[in-house]
């Protein structure tokens, strides 16, 4: 192990760095937290929410949290149900948390057509926008590309 100054530090914190904890397996998240808070890191993302006392316990965040995954979404009618659902569960637990934001996904084409997808999926978020904004949390969407 690195004597500690040598490990890189956060120096002035105008960059606000974080981590997404997939990125590390197969280390465990726990030791993920302490690394990360050690160098001055303000979040890690995407971590399950058993770890989220740790990250507040060292002054962290978990700036972006998880929802319903990406293989479904709101470009599919037919997943509104699912993801409304889980993403309701997610936004009252981050808000809870303290935590800012929320990812949705737009789940895989499937053979949609760019016009359908994005109505269908403006229809959707319709129905959660409200929620997040009550709750103060930012939900954020990632689109997925024709490829996956």
């Amino acid at each position: 192990m690195k004597p500690e100054s040598q490990i890189y530090q956060v120096k002035h914190g105008r960059i606000k760095q974080s981590v997404v904890a997939w990125c590390f397996k197969p280390m465990p998240p726990a030791e993920l937290v302490r690394h990360a808070a050690r160098m001055g890191l303000p979040s890690v993302e995407f971590i399950d929410p058993e770890h989220w006392p740790l990250l507040k316990k060292h002054g962290m965040i978990c700036a972006i949290t998880s929802s319903h995954g990406f293989a479904k979404g709101f470009a599919h009618r037919e997943e509104h149900a699912h993801c409304l659902k889980v993403l309701r569960e997610q936004i009252d637990a981050t808000a809870a948390a303290g935590f800012p934001s929320v990812i949705a996904f737009s789940g895989f084409r499937r053979g949609l057509s760019d016009a359908k997808g994005i109505k269908n999926m403006v229809e959707g978020l319709k129905k959660i926008a409200g929620h997040a904004e009550k709750r103060k949390v930012t939900l954020c969407l990632e689109m997925l590309n024709t490829r996956v």
